[in-house]
């Protein structure tokens, strides 16, 4: 009997985001993306090809170039930092430049707190 095996699919670009609503849930929208260019692709049936795998793309890995804007936006975030928490400031902030997405799951435990202001 074979292992069940896994498929990994990469692009280079995103070319469209849909909305579209739970037919179980109505007023709950999932997103669906379509993407363009297939870039890279492979499958691993065990850990081991998994972690393999990783550790070759993280020493192959470059720093990307970070912008003035985006600078800012990291010191901010690290300035509010209380323990691990940065991901509120990054969640609420892509929030806001998110056209038309008024609630965001995963959001709640960052409720309450200054990121959506800095954002």
């Amino acid at each position: 009997m074979h292992a069940p095996k896994v498929r990994f699919a990469g692009f280079e670009s995103t070319s469209a985001v849909h909305a579209f609503e739970s037919q179980l849930q109505p007023g709950v929208y999932t997103l669906h993306f379509e993407h363009r260019g297939q870039a890279d692709e492979f499958s691993y049936r065990t850990p081991d090809e998994l972690r393999g795998r990783f550790a070759d793309a993280l020493e192959q890995e470059k720093d990307r170039p970070v912008s003035d804007a985006e600078g800012e936006l990291i010191r901010l975030f690290n300035r509010l930092d209380e323990g691990g928490e940065v991901a509120g400031a990054a969640l609420a902030t892509g929030a806001t430049f998110a056209k038309d997405i008024f609630e965001v799951q995963g959001f709640g435990p960052y409720r309450g707190k200054s990121y959506p202001a800095v954002a």
